[in-house]
């Protein structure tokens, strides 16, 4: 008979494999997913992980020692003196009992020999040890007697049986409690070890990844408009740094495998991957245009100059003079004690200001370990931008009782502030009087800049009594009186700068105002010899350095000095001698270029006379064997930068004086093979 299905069961049955199916490829399918994770995952894991230091963990415990009894008395155990032939002596001893009768002649009847104990011994005394046998005395154990510069501590001692006893000859001894102490003695022959980073591969950065160059990081701060003001100029370019942080992909490992970051900073400064927390505040003073303070590197470092240079301004303060004499139509100015008393360092109870550093201690050790600017202060807080906190510069907010806060750095306001075009200083004039300034210490009139006036200000002296609103106070009016026209004004101050090299590489370059040299700055030539017979001065400098505790430096000793060209006057028409405008030796172009290591001059300054000049009276020299050289002396600061120096350590400069002494000057920046100074070279 014949069966027949439905195709319902068909389709049933169909179902029902294909599910199956699924089933199981879904089951393979996963499987092999594990399989593939477990087998990428391990060599990953283990190429990571791979140690370098050849060691096992292992940190000693119970099982690692054994308890052992150990000897500590000096004796051999004995059971004591045993008598032999040699204690022993032999003598005769009468027996016939007729010693007392005098009738009676002994014979050899009358003796025997008798053998008698002579050693004075004891047979089988022994000693014993007990408590008061015994003086624990503390002995230094670690090794290090002799070593002048080891510290001992409660570690290097350990106290040590010491026996007091002498027992007497041929007394025995046995051995008790007293002989024997128990001690743990390590067994394990594995050594004990902790991984740590330096145990694990160096890793090393991408040396190329997040590099800036000089355009790149003062791309950061255009927008920002320095005025002048030292404090202000400081914190806005400080906040213009806000958020930048060290690289995380260009870094370097050191010794201790803790990784250093590239930094903007450290490139800034020579070193891009030096610790950077100084060297923000100090790429933030460079770009605020703030000079004549002392700076370095490491905190501490900065703080004991900025200390060594306010002790040296203490020093220079001359005693106080009675005040001059004050019109009674000026009121002087009110100065309080702490504006009279502030000086470059300030304590920790200082008051600080907006714009001053803030050096702070975080080890107790008495020197300076972080610098920030300071911002903001309050009554209890004070507010800072610091950098390498967190490897970014932020913003952080410190309690003015502080424990950590060391001092302060008192930032001076600036020297020189600039003078635009358009200062007019607005005066009172009232009932006819003489106008006043501002600050109401001086008569003056109209003052702008570009006068003959030393300070660059024009006093007009005039004192108009006109109603006209559009005249300000101080402007002449319609009708001036008869006085001698305003000169012209000079020409504005230029920057001027020179350079010459030394035979075997120092370069000394010369930064200055115009205004710093007593003579027009078109023809100046600098020279830098290496001086010569400074013995007096080198024993002086060897002097400082052993007085601070340092050891002798090799000194480097150059002669530097300015000098400009000028035409020979001859007899007929002048004196051939020196110019009476600052200059000081005259000599001529043979000597001074015939000197060894005068240098060779940058392209900006010519060395060689100039190709023209013109007297007075018009008549033009045209040869430069009609000049000569004639030393100037500079009546202002300039900033000089000597490079290729050493790399290694700290570079310190000295003046050498007239009198044989030296000066140590303070060094403006200082980076790899070079050191920038501001200094007067007279």
């Amino acid at each position: 008979m014949e069966l027949s299905i439905s195709p319902q069961v068909l389709l049933a049955r169909e179902r029902r494999r294909k599910k199956r199916y699924r089933a199981i490829f879904s089951l393979l399918a996963l499987t092999v997913a594990l399989t593939t994770v477990i087998l990428l995952i391990n060599p990953a894991t283990t190429q990571e992980y791979d140690l370098i230091c050849g060691l096992e963990a292992h940190t000693h415990g119970p099982e690692c020692w054994e308890t052992v009894e150990r000897q500590i008395c000096e004796l051999d155990e004995s059971p004591g003196h045993v008598h032999d032939e040699s204690c022993y002596t032999t003598r005769q001893v009468c027996i016939c009992g007729l010693e007392d009768d005098p009738e009676h002649e002994h014979t050899e009847e009358c003796f025997i020999e008798e053998q008698v104990l002579s050693c004075g011994m004891i047979a089988g005394e022994v000693h014993e040890h007990t408590a008061e046998c015994i003086e624990w005395v503390d002995t230094l154990v670690c090794g290090m007697e002799d070593d002048p510069d080891h510290v001992h501590t409660d570690d290097c001692w350990q106290s040590v049986p010491i026996f007091v006893c002498k027992p007497e000859p041929g007394v025995g001894h046995v051995h008790n409690e007293y002989c024997f102490v128990q001690e743990s003695v390590l067994t394990c022959t594995i050594p004990e070890h902790e991984h740590t980073e330096a145990c694990y591969p160096k890793l090393k950065g991408d040396p190329h990844a997040h590099v800036e160059v000089d355009i790149d990081w003062e791309s950061s701060f255009c927008n920002v408009e320095l005025t002048g003001d030292w404090a202000e100029d400081l914190i806005a370019i400080a906040e213009s740094q806000l958020g930048y942080a060290e690289s995380d992909l260009n870094f370097v490992t050191d010794e201790y495998n803790i990784r250093h970051g590239y930094t903007r900073y450290g490139d800034w400064y020579g070193n891009r991957y030096a610790g950077w927390n100084a060297l923000y505040v100090m790429f933030c003073m460079h770009y605020a245009n703030i000079y004549g303070i002392p700076t370095d590197s490491v905190p501490a470092n900065w703080m004991n100059a900025v200390r060594a240079q306010a002790e040296r301004d203490a020093q220079e303060i001359p005693e106080s003079e009675e005040p001059p004499d004050v019109p009674e139509t000026e009121e002087p100015a009110e100065v309080s004690e702490t504006e009279k008393t502030r000086g470059i360092w300030m304590e920790a109870d200082g008051e600080p200001r907006r714009g001053d550093l803030v050096f702070f201690d975080d080890n107790a050790d008495g020197l300076a370990d972080r610098v920030a600017i300071v911002t903001k202060v309050t009554d209890e807080e004070i507010l800072t931008l610091i950098g390498g906190t967190r490897g970014e510069v932020c913003e952080e907010i410190f309690e003015r009782e502080f424990e950590n806060i060391i001092g302060y750095l008192a930032l001076p306001e600036n020297p020189d502030p600039p003078v635009t075009d358009n200062t007019i200083v607005s005066l009172e004039n009232t009932d006819g009087e003489q106008p006043m300034d501002p600050d109401g210490n001086a008569p003056v009139g109209d003052l702008r800049k570009g006068s003959g006036d030393p300070d660059g200000l024009t006093f007009d002296g005039s004192n108009p009594t006109s109603d006209d609103p559009n005249l300000l106070p101080g402007e002449p009016s319609e009708e001036p009186p008869d006085e001698p026209p305003l000169s012209p004004p000079d020409e504005p101050p230029r920057l001027v700068e020179l350079s010459a090299q030394t035979e075997d590489g120092i370069r000394v370059t010369l930064v200055a105002s115009s205004e710093a040299f007593p003579c027009p700055t078109d023809d100046l030539v600098l020279r830098v010899l290496d001086a010569q017979d400074a013995g007096a001065e080198t024993d002086a400098v060897n002097a400082d350095l052993e007085n601070r505790g340092l050891k002798s430096l090799d000194l480097r000793w150059l002669d530097i000095s300015v000098w400009r060209w000028e035409p020979v006057i001859s007899e007929a028409s002048g004196t051939d001698g020196p110019a009476e405008d600052g200059s000081g030796t005259v000599i001529d172009s043979d000597e001074f270029f015939g000197e060894a290591g005068s240098g060779d001059q940058s392209p900006e300054t010519s060395a060689g006379p100039p190709e023209g000049d013109e007297r007075e009276d018009g008549e033009a020299v045209e040869t430069a064997a009609e000049m000569r050289l004639v030393e100037v002396i500079p009546t202002g600061p300039v900033e000089i930068t000597v490079e290729g120096l050493s790399e290694d350590g700290t570079t310190m400069v000295y003046r050498a004086d007239y009198d044989g002494s030296a000066s140590r000057l303070d060094v403006h920046s200082e980076q790899r093979g070079r050191v920038t100074l501001i200094t007067d070279l007279n």
